[in-house]
């Protein structure tokens, strides 16, 4: 439903859209890191902060943005090298006009859970939300951990969900709904997949607890000989085709011969 909407948005307003937003966003943050190293006063000049926003300073609706993941010499360029690597593939991948709506959304989102739950939020969340959305799309991508360790990026996309479940579960009052809002773009994104994967894991434990009981019903009768549950008939008796049936109607292995099988 969500992509037929974009879709319709993307043919009436696509030429509207300049791509590549990432390049000014990463561009920002570094400049902003720069900024901060000489002044690190200016990080709560320009984030999220309702009270000031009241006050008439509209910018930081904007400004908050351009916070640099991390204020780190060391990491701040593995950061956003990564951040602008992600940005690209999910603009290759999408199109430039559904990757600005889903960080229009986002952007939208965290503005909401912000202000209307009294937070200060920084664009943490937002960014984490780009990072589940490479992750889904991109879950074999491998990146090399600490510099040294190689693990593949879904892994650390779970980790991340995990995170922000545990902070929906163990937080205070309505900030514990916060995660779930700013994140609401990414489910409306993704939804469909996620219920995907979950059906498929599902269906791959039923396919495995099948199989279990094949091979206990198999361990079961390899010693004996087997004998249909209806009509006894052994397969002592050459003339005798004896089957077992794992079936739901069944509830355990159970052994027939041909005939009682197909209709029992």
């Amino acid at each position: 439903m969500l992509d037929r909407w974009l879709t319709k948005l993307e043919r009436k307003y696509s030429r509207y859209v300049l791509g590549n937003l990432t390049y000014p966003l990463v561009g920002m943050m570094g400049v902003v890191f720069i900024l901060a190293l000489a002044n690190p006063g200016i990080i709560h000049a320009i984030d999220l902060n309702r009270d000031a926003v009241l006050h008439g300073e509209v910018w930081r609706l904007v400004t908050f943005l351009f916070v640099p993941p991390s204020l780190s010499p060391l990491w701040i360029l593995f950061e956003l090298a990564f951040l602008f690597q992600m940005g690209s593939m999910l603009e290759s991948r999408w199109g430039a006009f559904k990757y600005q709506a889903y960080w229009f959304l986002g952007w939208i989102f965290t503005l909401i859970a912000g202000l209307a739950l009294n937070l200060n939020p920084s664009n943490t969340y937002l960014l984490s939300s780009v990072f589940l959305a490479f992750a889904t799309l991109y879950p074999e991508y491998q990146l090399m951990l600490l510099f040294i360790i190689p693990v593949r990026v879904k892994w650390l996309g779970w980790l991340a969900a995990l995170g922000l479940v545990s902070q929906v579960g163990l937080g205070a009052g309505l900030a514990r709904f916060f995660p779930l809002i700013v994140m609401a773009h990414y489910l409306l994104f993704f939804g469909p997949t996620l219920v995907d994967m979950l059906r498929d894991f599902s269906k791959r434990g039923r396919n495995a607890q099948k199989q279990k009981l094949t091979r206990e019903a198999s361990v079961a009768v390899e010693s004996s000989a087997r004998a249909c549950a209806i009509c006894g008939a052994s397969e002592s008796d050459p003339a005798v085709d004896i089957r077992v049936c794992t079936c739901a109607k069944c509830g355990k292995p159970t052994i027939y011969c041909l005939d009682h099988a197909r209709n029992h």
